[in-house]
């Protein structure tokens, strides 16, 4: 019993030894984490809060978009919820972006064995794509590829991502609503935003442009609402309220955007996911 009782106590000290390394390791790997991504989650569930809000009210107030988006001849004059817009479409991308580019510094086995940093990543690519993919739509009839209008072109998306790098080097890590203002007006890619959010007041005339507009719009807050909600994993073709927003949109359309655009984000989502696990 003597040496029995002795081989046990060994072999709880060595068990207890290992459970508190094992402990230690998750703490350091946590902090290393916690360092690399920064206020970059925070940042973009913020922004992303804002987005969805602001979507609601583009659906919420659709009798007055065409006068709330009408742009004026000088931006600076531009209404509120047109400046507004811009604005909160803009910080969701540059945050999403600003996430993304921590999360690519982390270790490849790191985003491997945690699946929420994964479902993060998934869900900040789905978002660029959901503005400028254009082959989802390609069948409809009208829809043109080369101009920006029905979409935004990547090259846009990706000058919104730089423009906020350069506020948040710029401003101590921020991204302060006087670096937009000082940029609102005059930079390319705010402009062509402005533009394209603009053409969403013409959807209730039945314009082919602004009814995608509005679709890609619902697409934008039903991924920003999850990254609100991290525990939400419904498939986007069982939402009701992105389904409802698209049945109500393809009325003045005679195409089926509430069947297509759905399927499409769960098997775009499905893809981006799976990379890790290839």
């Amino acid at each position: 019993m003597g040496i029995l009782g002795t081989i046990g106590a060994f072999a709880g000290k060595y068990i207890f030894d290992y459970r508190l390394a094992k402990r230690r390791l998750e703490l350091d790997e946590r902090a290393a984490i916690t360092t690399v991504l920064g206020n970059g989650p925070g940042q973009l569930r913020r922004s992303a809060l804002r987005l969805t809000d602001r979507v609601d009210g583009f659906f919420r107030d659709q009798d007055r978009l065409r006068r709330w988006l009408l742009a004026e001849d000088e931006p600076q004059h531009d209404r509120y919820f047109l400046t507004s817009s811009v604005q909160r479409v803009f910080a969701f991308v540059a945050w999403g972006a600003a996430l993304q580019q921590n999360l690519d510094a982390l270790p490849p086995e790191t985003l491997a064995a945690r699946r929420d940093l994964r479902r993060q990543y998934a869900l900040i690519e789905l978002c660029g794509e959901v503005l400028t993919d254009t082959k989802v739509l390609l069948d409809l009839p009208g829809y043109v590829t080369e101009r920006e209008g029905f979409h935004l072109f990547t090259g846009t998306v990706d000058e919104l991502a730089d423009l906020g790098t350069v506020a948040r080097h710029e401003h101590g890590g921020t991204i302060p609503n006087e670096a937009f203002a000082d940029a609102y007006g005059r930079d390319r890619a705010l402009l062509a935003l402005r533009t394209w959010l603009g053409a969403a007041g013409q959807a209730g005339s039945g314009e082919p442009r602004g009814i995608v507009v509005m679709a890609r719009l619902a697409c934008l807050g039903a991924v920003a609402d999850m990254i609100v909600r991290p525990d939400l994993e419904e498939p986007f073709v069982d939402g009701t309220v992105l389904r409802t927003r698209l049945e109500q949109l393809e009325s003045g359309l005679a195409y089926p955007l509430s069947q297509v655009l759905p399927a499409w984000m769960d098997s775009q989502l499905a893809q981006s996911r799976n990379r890790w696990t290839e």
